[in-house]
């Protein structure tokens, strides 16, 4: 059962995660991760969100970053105290205006771990595909973890690399997250 929020329902540093009408890239995404979603943000305010796509991270209007996307789930940290949430996006807002460029070797590198999560251990898998990351470059659910990470509120005991869209929305599945709602969904 899905519940209909509105952008007025958003709270800061809240996580969206999307998919997106079927391109080449989501597709492969969502294929590679076993997930329904292939991006993920964070609201950042007043009608705002910060996200980390092909051009770099950035800060845009909640309606550009929903542009095309068939589906949308909110989730939110439990018991998230606004100061860590101001920190968890004064981070992301950092990376915005350090030109922090789009991650596609972790991107890579990520879609190795989650096919070699199949066949291997969690650990083995890391250390084969993750050791790539690059500190100064983010994908966009990696941005996510890093940021609740540097406030002190780490989503996970995974690295931020290893952290993909689809395993935001496990941990919303599974109540590590707080579902809010659903901004879009398929008709």
């Amino acid at each position: 059962m899905t519940t209909r929020i509105e952008r007025d329902d958003l709270r800061l540093a809240d996580i969206i995660v999307t998919a997106g009408e079927k391109n080449v890239v989501g597709s492969t995404i969502r294929w590679a991760t076993n997930s329904p979603v292939s991006h993920a943000m964070l609201y950042s305010g007043g009608g705002k969100v910060i996200e980390s796509v092909g051009e770099g991270v950035r800060e845009v209007a909640l309606d550009t970053a929903m542009e095309g996307v068939v589906l949308a789930v909110v989730f939110r940290v439990n018991n998230l105290e606004d100061a860590v949430a101001h920190k968890v996006v004064d981070f992301a807002r950092d990376q915005v205006s350090g030109g922090r460029r789009y991650d596609y070797r972790g991107l890579i590198a990520q879609a190795g771990y989650q096919l070699d999560r199949i066949f291997f251990s969690e650990e083995q898998a890391r250390r084969a595909n993750l050791w790539i990351q690059n500190s100064d470059r983010y994908f966009c659910s990696e941005l996510v973890a890093a940021s609740y990470l540097n406030a002190g509120r780490p989503l996970s005991d995974s690295p931020p690399a290893a952290v993909s869209p689809g395993a935001l929305h496990e941990m919303g599945s599974n109540g590590a997250l707080t579902y809010v709602g659903h901004l879009r969904e398929p008709e």
